[in-house]
């Protein structure tokens, strides 16, 4: 049976990004902007525990958002 893994990525925007894209809102009431990114994993299979750290290993870059 096939299964769709949906996984919270990392934060998608640097700081320097924010910061730009706040400048040309200045004025507006947004005070703050978040991006992250997303995986959508298929597999034909649940995966095996040594298969999800392996994927795990693989989607572990940058730096993690606060949740909101």
């Amino acid at each position: 049976m096939a299964e769709l893994l949906t996984l919270r990525g990392r934060n998608a925007l640097s700081p320097f990004r924010v910061a730009k894209l706040l400048s040309s809102l200045a004025g507006s009431q947004v005070h703050a902007i978040t991006a992250d990114f997303w995986h959508f994993v298929q597999s034909s299979h649940p995966l095996e525990a040594s298969e999800r750290q392996t994927l795990d290993r693989l989607l572990s870059y940058g730096a993690h958002t606060a949740e909101h």
